[in-house]
């Protein structure tokens, strides 16, 4: 349970602990103070954005006659168990990987 809590906050954390100098991406300099302050919608935003994009593309694949299909398949057999479940979700997963490169 503890791996899967790390994982999940490292995942919130974005690219914060890829490198040390990282979170100043997400900060503004503060002449007065000669510090760096942290301004949450820095960090947020890019993230909102991703998630906008995620639930787009999942909204186009649950509209597409191949995934239409593979849920008719689930409501008369076991394709969860098959090759076919894992084919779809190789092919989603590749799609969904290549949209995000553009």
């Amino acid at each position: 349970m503890k791996n899967v809590i790390k994982k999940y906050l490292q995942h919130l954390s974005g690219d914060l602990l890829e490198h040390p100098e990282n979170w100043k991406k997400y900060a503004i300099y503060n002449e007065s103070t000669d510090t760096y302050d942290f301004v949450p919608s820095k960090f947020v935003d890019p993230l909102r954005e991703q998630i906008m994009y995620q639930l787009k593309l999942q909204e186009m694949i649950a509209h597409t006659q191949l995934f239409v299909g593979f849920v008719e398949d689930l409501q008369t057999s076991e394709t969860l168990g098959s090759g076919a479940a894992l084919f779809i979700a190789d092919w989603l997963s590749f799609q969904w990987r290549k949209s995000k490169r553009k």
